[in-house]
């Protein structure tokens, strides 16, 4: 008897909590600035960067992998992307002796950079993109902390190799 109360209680709250949420119940998170892509092209491996809002700055990109792959390219440094800019990197790794860890082999291209936040202010404030007026207000209020704080972000793409 008390494990069919319990189990009625627990149907209770699930169902009510489901069927609750609307379609204005939307969970928004700050605009994507930047896509990024890696690529392999014969022995070589491409990574690009499109800037896909404003203009990022205080770029560090750095190349990264697996213990048994060594990345033959130095991070590098960028102060400012304009906007809508493509960059794309090459780089060759080598095989080591050490075996693969757990997550396999792998290369990845990481970049850290202070997002442009005035262009993601103006893009949050498009009511026909952001039409939950509570959600978009949430968002903004995230992104005006972020920058008060100079907050920098990292956006990272990994490429497994076979």
């Amino acid at each position: 008897m008390l494990r069919a109360s319990i189990f009625c209680i627990l149907m209770i709250c699930f169902c009510s909590t489901a069927f609750s949420r609307t379609d204005d119940d939307a969970r928004y998170s700050p605009p994507q600035n930047l896509s990024l892509e890696l690529v392999s092209s014969g022995t070589k491996y491409v990574g690009t960067v499109k800037v896909l809002l404003g203009s990022p700055s205080g770029l560090e990109i750095f190349f990264e992998s697996s213990v048994d792959l060594s990345v033959n390219r130095p991070s590098e440094k960028i102060e400012k992307l304009a906007s809508n800019s493509v960059l794309t990197f090459e780089f060759s790794a080598d095989k080591q002796k050490n075996l693969p860890g757990s997550d396999g082999t792998w290369l990845r291209m990481r970049i850290v950079y202070l997002p442009d936040y005035s262009a993601q202010k103006v893009y949050l404030s498009d009511v026909k993109k952001y039409p939950a007026q509570e959600e978009r207000i949430r968002v903004l209020k995230i992104v005006e902390a972020n920058e008060k704080a100079a907050a920098r972000q990292t956006d990272s793409v990994r490429y497994f190799v076979r």
